[in-house]
């Protein structure tokens, strides 16, 4: 993007332009993973402490304080340690429920329609960054709405225009993209990423079945808490905007059906708030972040750099491998780290540059480009090097596209480089095939 490139044009994603946005920013300061870290870790801090915000204001501070801990302690169970896009996202969601609260409890009708505004906003800018957040910006609308219905007693036609207006703020941020890809003449590819794309996208049944039975077990011991606290918070005036945004955030995770592991992260919030309740006194707020965090230090030891070691080197040795035998003419990740076209730098042979929007058979002609296509117009560009795992990473395969590339490599190419990745659940064995013919 800095470099000119359009989102979903020249680098294709179904997700929002402002997902793309955000990240070209943080890229524009530095390349390096610790500036993303440490913006993610900007946007949690600033997340936890709304969390905090909106149970203390019913409950004692160590409330808060236990309900932030826990979201924070929650989020390496969710990937949520891998600057996943909900971690930016989550933190404005938050904001226009803490301003929602706020309608919730006074009377000032003129303070009401300001505070539900920016709430509005705040979940518009939410929707440029995630699709998903729509199940929780509709549901708040309509809560904001019937607040003001309930508050101020208009007349039908009052009340449908201040829902309009609310309705607009939230729009606004994504029909004024919209309305720059129209008017730059990419509507239809921008409606085919953001609509048809998401809406045509298949799912492997029997994987996502695994996903969701694991997301259900680690998330148990927060729902439990969660279930427990409801009872004190069921008789407070915030209990019928935190119900309707629990709700809305599981709508949200079902929507998506996939059941990655950090799409479980925005349901992550109403539950540590919700928990907060609960505990109230030092001891059991004490006892409850420990266990948490004990289940992290087990399950995904923050100490551990051993992988991330690894992972840097076998990374570092293939960017080396690639540089030394044909990166110069082109490189051409089709399954592997996508981090590799950075770090050589080459530029990226086609839009559909994300290895599983290539490999991956639910990603087949998902985008308004034909995914066979696309990969015979690389080969045929005659790519320098291409980095290949041995065994597909992502299933159901793409069968077709990588027999194609399996036979370019084999009469083009040889094998310069193997290397162990580690993911963090798996290695994964992968290879540079570079020196290929022209």
């Amino acid at each position: 993007m800095q470099q000119g490139a359009i989102p979903f044009v020249d680098v294709w994603d179904r997700k929002p332009y402002g997902n793309f946005l955000l990240f070209a920013a943080i890229a524009a300061l530095s390349h390096d993973p610790a500036t993303f870290q440490l913006t993610a870790m900007a946007f949690v801090a600033t997340t936890a402490l709304i969390l905090s915000m909106i149970t203390s204001a019913r409950f004692e501070n160590v409330a808060g304080t236990a309900a932030g801990l826990l979201y924070i302690l929650q989020l390496p169970l969710f990937g949520g340690d891998t600057v996943q896009t909900p971690i930016f996202y989550n933190a404005l969601v938050a904001g226009a429920v803490l301003l929602l609260t706020r309608t919730a409890v006074h009377e000032d009708l003129a303070r009401t329609a300001r505070t539900t505004s920016a709430s509005m906003l705040l979940l518009g800018l939410a929707l440029t960054i995630k699709t998903s957040v729509i199940a929780e910006a509709i549901a708040l609308g309509l809560f904001a709405s019937w607040n003001w219905w309930r508050s101020a007693r208009p007349s039908p036609i009052s009340m449908a225009g201040q829902a309009g207006k609310w309705a607009l703020i939230g729009a606004a941020p994504s029909l004024a993209i919209a309305a720059g890809y129209w008017i730059v003449g990419y509507w239809d590819i921008y409606w085919h990423a953001m609509v048809v794309s998401n809406l045509s996208k298949a799912y492997d049944f029997q994987t996502a079945a695994d996903r969701a039975h694991l997301m259900m077990r680690l998330i148990a011991p927060l729902a439990f808490l969660a279930v427990a606290g409801w009872i004190k918070w069921r008789k407070l005036p915030e209990a019928k905007l935190l119900g309707i945004w629990t709700l809305s955030a599981l709508v949200g995770l079902l929507m998506l059906r996939n059941f990655y592991s950090h799409y479980a992260l925005p349901i992550l919030m109403p539950l540590a708030i919700l928990s907060g309740a609960i505990l109230s006194n030092w001891i059991a707020a004490a006892l409850a972040s420990a266990t948490a965090l004990a289940i992290v230090f087990w399950l995904t030891p923050p100490t551990d750099f051993a992988q991330t070691r690894m992972a840097q080197y076998a990374f570092d040795r293939m960017a080396k491998s690639i540089r030394a035998h044909g990166g110069e003419r082109g490189l051409f990740v089709y399954d592997g780290p996508v981090l590799l076209y950075d770090a050589i730098p080459s530029r990226p042979p086609t839009p559909l540059f994300f290895p599983p929007h290539l490999n991956h058979d639910i990603e087949r002609d998902v985008s308004h480009l034909s995914t066979r296509r696309e990969v015979k117009n690389v080969l045929a560009s005659t790519p320098g090097t291409v980095v290949l795992a041995t065994m597909p990473r992502q299933y159901p395969v793409n069968w077709e596209t990588r027999r194609m590339v399996l036979r370019y490599v084999g009469e083009n190419c040889r094998k310069v480089d193997e290397v162990l990745m580690p993911m963090r659940d798996r290695l994964d064995r992968i290879a540079v095939w570079g020196d290929c013919r022209e």
